[in-house]
């Protein structure tokens, strides 16, 4: 006697071989976001201590040319020392740059990122 399948047996075998091709797919797709985030982080972090290293170049100009710190990061793009206030690119904002001065100059000595993240080093951004 010979085994024939029905109709319904081929349609759930086919429906079967479709689901694990699309979960074998999605598992594809889900394991390269992860490198993806990482890059992405590695890249702004880059970005970050860059423009650190940029802001901390200007503050020292400013004050070698005009002999004082500036009380302001406009002060140095009217100086044209940069062109424009930077973005940090952890907080995604030019406003949450946070100055450090000294006790009797506000002025701004030293400049670190605004974020309360910690860096992929394990190090809080505001102390970069």
């Amino acid at each position: 006697m010979r085994f024939a399948p029905t109709r319904r047996m081929i349609v759930l075998a086919t429906s079967i071989g479709g689901v694990t091709v699309l979960v074998g797919l999605a598992f594809l797709f889900l394991s390269f976001i992860p490198p993806r985030q990482e890059s992405v982080l590695a890249a702004r972090e880059i970005v970050l201590r860059e423009e650190l290293q940029t802001l901390r170049r200007a503050i020292s100009d400013y004050k070698r040319v005009r002999g004082q710190y500036p009380r302001s990061l406009e002060a140095l793009v009217q100086q044209q020392l940069i062109v424009g206030v930077p973005i940090d690119p952890i907080t995604n904002s030019d406003r949450t740059w946070t100055f450090h001065g000294t006790t009797d100059n506000p002025a701004i000595v030293n400049i670190h990122s605004g974020s309360t993240r910690l860096g992929r080093n394990g190090t809080a951004y505001s102390t970069w």
